[in-house]
């Protein structure tokens, strides 16, 4: 990795030799550079294959959809969406509500509970997704659960590669990035239960790619997409501010606007009054909508962890003091002039980016994919600022963490 960062470092693949040599001169075997190539996309296959098998024997076993879609987190949205094109926007947070839809799926076959089941499927979303997704509600569950995934996997590839063709990076490195990120277990989880990580990625690395190419407006409106998980807006919005970057959050209020125009054009305002007691109850980790901080990656799962269950309270208080700890970190690092065609742009906005990560109050499983933004663009800071042995350890520590992804169930089974 080391070897393919220096090489876009020189924008000279004449470079190629500079490992090899060294190895030579301390009596190292010589390793070329398609030997680490082709060394990594072996990784890359093996990763994806022990990822996908699992839930593969799982398909066969449950009928192929049945016992997957009953695993999932699209019924949430299945149901939600149903709700707005049948007219019941209204009631779209309303868990009576939502408990009939869950029956209905019942009914027809679609997952595998009891009717007197509670509700396994609480909608904790923005409306936005439900309102984009009604058209889909015409078709079978699972037909629009795929294309859906077809939708995040666009979302996903497009998006990133988006991001590292504006890096400093070789082109072997971009593609070891694309690829690690699309064949991570998270993000074939992420499609497994149906979620929105490659949506939320798309609106993430395009707004970042086109801070980076200097167009602030279109940088904005792609940031909007956002507000389909809120949570991934607040630093972004702080930083933004901070920078008198108008353009871009302009661009954020137009998406902003129109998402809510179409939605109360859709299903009118009374849902508002839900939304809103939703956000609240999702900060308190409300059991009715299925939220709990020992399943979370981020520093309240941690914490939970660390002190113990039913101390949701002490949790979300130290989260909060954490966020404001890092909003006025992250005003002192972004004091310098904002220059986003530098490396050490690359670097700010990959803390701002993992900053956002560590304190989100429900990072599942899926989120972890998002850890290749700051991955792609610390590396590529490093490799501008020339820590050649600084990157080395950033790409074994982006490796180590790839592959540590298949060991997440041993991991979390130990005290």
């Amino acid at each position: 990795m080391y070897h393919w960062g220096m090489t876009a470092e020189v924008q000279s693949e004449a470079r190629e030799t500079i490992v090899p040599a060294a190895q030579a001169a301390n009596g190292m075997p010589i390793v070329s550079a398609r030997t680490l190539r082709y060394a990594a996309l072996a990784v890359i296959v093996v990763v994806f294959a022990l990822g996908t098998s699992s839930w593969v024997q799982f398909g066969r076993a449950s009928g192929l959809g049945f016992g997957l879609f009953t695993q999932s987190d699209f019924p949430a949205v299945t149901i939600a969406s149903r709700m707005v094109s049948q007219g019941h926007g209204a009631d779209l947070y309303s868990l009576p509500a939502q408990l009939e839809g869950q029956r209905q799926l019942i009914a027809e076959g679609y997952v595998a509970l009891s009717p007197s089941d509670d509700l396994k499927y609480p909608y904790p979303y923005a409306p936005f997704t439900a309102v984009l997704l009604s058209p889909l509600s015409g078709l079978t569950p699972t037909v629009a659960w795929a294309v859906w995934d077809i939708l995040n996997i666009g979302g996903m590839a497009g998006g990133l590669w988006f991001l590292l063709s504006a890096l400093s990076l070789s082109k072997w490195t971009r593609l070891l990035l694309l690829l690690g990120g699309l064949t991570s277990v998270p993000f074939v989880v992420n499609l497994e239960q149906g979620q929105s990580s490659g949506v939320v990625m798309l609106g993430l690395a395009l707004g970042i790619g086109f801070l980076k190419r200097g167009k602030g407006l279109p940088a904005g409106l792609a940031f909007g997409l956002l507000l389909l998980k809120v949570q991934w807006l607040p630093f972004l919005v702080l930083v933004l501010l901070w920078k008198r970057q108008w353009r871009a959050l302009a661009g954020i209020a137009a998406t902003g606007a129109t998402l809510m125009l179409l939605t109360v054009v859709r299903i009118g305002t009374e849902w508002i009054p839900g939304y809103i007691d939703m956000l609240l109850r999702s900060q308190r980790y409300d059991r009715a909508l299925l939220l709990d901080p020992a399943y979370s990656h981020s520093l309240a799962g941690g914490l939970t962890a660390l002190v113990g269950g039913g101390t949701d309270t002490l949790v979300r208080g130290i989260s909060l003091g954490v966020m404001l700890v890092l909003a006025g970190f992250l005003l002192w690092v972004w004091r310098k002039p904002w220059q986003p065609h530098t490396g050490e742009w690359d670097g700010t906005i990959a803390i701002t980016l993992l900053a956002a990560i560590l304190t989100n109050l429900q990072l599942n499983t899926h989120d972890l994919v998002l850890l290749v933004l700051p991955g792609s663009l610390g590396l590529s800071y490093l490799l501008a600022a020339r820590h050649a042995g600084l990157a080395v350890g950033w790409c074994g520590m982006l490796w180590a963490g790839y592959v540590a992804t298949l060991f997440m169930p041993l991991i979390f089974a130990l005290p």
